[in-house]
């Protein structure tokens, strides 16, 4: 009896688990908005709003390449504080500036016009993408300072382990995949020929994700 009573108590946490993190295959995304990592990390956004977003096209690089981001609009706003991230139902979306406090100047309130950039994938390592001006580092994401640098295209990466938050470039690419043998020696031959991309990069990445997370159970 005690035996089968431990065997039930070890099953239901990762059962639980499997069900209700964001990157179960099968999970049906909530709508709402998040309030932290955690929400946005098991689908249980605590915010529920009347709200839409709409796409907003933003001018980057001395071309004017354009990237397309989104702004919340809400019919009644109410003060919830600090957001996260929010779901359509359909689609994923988290701040502008998240896990990038330290280089926005901006409130971090959920207020008319919030923008949101969409995860483009979502799993291990989930990606996305923003534009802001910066120096070649991380960059001041839509900064009120006024900056010399023309906006650039930043890509990033969310942990759905810890919640952190990397930039996406070879040497913090190269430290993800370390706990995959086959994939860590395959991407460390393609910096040596110097065939890497931003893309490809992310690539990586979703490979990592899609070996590495087994029915939603993060490995």
């Amino acid at each position: 009896m005690r035996i089968k009573l431990l065997i039930l108590i070890i099953f239901i946490p990762f059962s639980l688990c499997g069900q209700e993190l964001i990157t179960n295959e099968n999970v049906v995304l909530k709508r709402g908005i998040y309030k932290n990592f955690e929400e946005f990390k098991y689908n249980k956004p605590s915010i529920k709003l009347n709200f839409k977003v709409v796409e907003e096209i933003e001018k980057f690089g001395k071309d004017n390449y354009e990237h397309i981001s989104y702004l919340l609009i809400v019919d009644s706003l109410v003060n919830v504080g600090y957001v996260y991230g929010l779901c359509d139902g359909e689609n994923i979306y988290v701040r502008e500036n998240i896990g990038l406090e330290e280089y926005s100047f901006r409130s971090f309130k959920l207020k008319e016009n919030t923008r949101f950039e969409v995860l483009g994938f979502v799993g291990l390592y989930s990606t996305f993408n923003t534009v802001g001006k910066g120096n070649g580092g991380l960059g001041i994401i839509h900064s009120t300072i006024k900056a010399i640098a023309v906006k650039k295209m930043y890509s990033f990466a969310i942990d759905i382990t810890s919640g952190e938050v990397i930039g996406i470039s070879k040497g913090n690419v190269k430290d993800a995949l370390r706990a995959d043998k086959i994939l860590y020696k395959e991407y460390k031959d393609a910096i040596w020929e110097d065939t890497l991309t931003i893309e490809s990069m992310k690539n990586y990445l979703v490979r990592y994700s899609n070996i590495h997370i087994i029915d939603g159970i993060v490995k």
